[in-house]
Formats: C-alpha cells, structure tokens, sequence
C-alpha cells in the first residue's frame, strides 16, 4: 500500500503501518493520536502511508504539560499526584481520550514519557519510563521501549 518514501529506512515499520491503516479502514473506524515524548512520530508513520487521509483523523503533541490540560483534559490531579504525574498510564489514558474527543475519532492511541536523561521536570529522571494508552489498554514499561517488539507488529509504530 503506497510509496515507502518516507520511512524507507525503516521497511517494517512502514509495513506495519500500512497495515494498521487498511485494518482500520477495513472495519470503518478511524484513528487519532496524541503523543508526547514521541512528538508526532507515531502521527507520522501513519499519515506517510497512502490513503491514510481515509481513517486518520489527526493528532496532537502536547509536549508541555498546559497543552496536555488544556487540550486533551489531563486533569491536575493526575499531574500532581506524586508516583503518578504526566509519564503514567493515568496520564496516558486521560490524552487518549481526550484525543478522541478533539478528534472525533473512533480509536485513538496515546504516548507520554521521558526520552532522555535530561529529564521533562527538573531533578526528575525516570530511565525508560514511559506509558502508552490504546483505546481500553493501558501499557506502562518501567524498563525501555525495547519491550513493546513482543506486542502485535501493527503497535510496533509506537
């Protein structure tokens, strides 16, 4: 399906989003996202994959935790909660369903976490932390991203 021009590269990741894309227009839903730590990676391994226009619905990066409030819902207490805050399945739940809300979506999936160890909050680093939200499925890794190769190949986008 398509050109693999954009994530040539990357021939399996582009593969598993091209078929996440015809599995979504398969069944008539359509899909969004709101990313975090990802920046928009996630919304751009799908919209690289022809037709996606056809069931993707958009996304949103909401980096800064204010952009996470005020456009997805996370509510403060999810921010503030101490063990819990903005790199949590709670956090990731909360932009999941916000983006379908924005979105109008069908289906929408959800990345927050920390990429570096600089760290998103001063004095705060939480190696390989991350949490991902997929409609009524909640991921929190404590140990890297590497993991997720054991989930189906069409999450592997993530």
């Amino acid at each position: 399906m398509g050109e693999k021009t954009i994530l040539a590269d990357d021939p399996e990741l582009f593969d598993a989003s091209a078929e996440l894309v015809r599995l979504a227009g398969s069944a008539g839903i359509t899909l969004g996202t709101a990313e975090s730590c990802t920046g928009g990676l996630v919304s751009g391994c799908l919209t690289a994959v022809s037709g996606s226009s056809a069931v993707v619905r958009g996304g949103v990066v909401s980096y800064a935790v204010p952009v996470k409030q005020a456009l997805l819902g996370v509510t403060d207490e999810v921010v503030s909660t101490p063990g819990v805050g903005v790199v949590s399945g709670e956090c990731a739940e909360q932009m999941a369903r916000g983006a379908r809300l924005a979105l109008g979506c069908d289906v929408a999936v959800s990345v927050t976490g920390i990429a570096g160890p600089g760290g998103a909050e001063p004095g705060i680093y939480l190696p390989g932390r991350f949490g991902v939200r997929i409609e009524d499925v909640v991921r929190l890794r404590e140990d890297g991203c590497d993991n997720l190769t054991a989930a189906p190949k069409e999450l592997r986008i993530l």
